[in-house]
């Protein structure tokens, strides 16, 4: 079942993640990897929001 939509508070922290099913890598290679940070800064730039850290 999805999740409901979640309300926009200003000012407070989100923490998201990614994870392929059962752990698997999500990225084939360094090329899909960088496409994705790539996409990750662009969205950052785009929007009022900061990425405080990610590994």
């Amino acid at each position: 079942m999805p999740r409901t939509v979640r309300k926009n508070f200003d000012g407070k922290y989100f923490h998201i993640m990614v994870q392929g099913i059962a752990k698997e890598n999500i990225f084939s290679d360094d090329n899909t990897k960088g496409y994705y940070l790539s996409c990750m800064q662009n969205a950052a730039e785009k929007n009022p929001v900061a990425i405080l850290g990610f590994c």
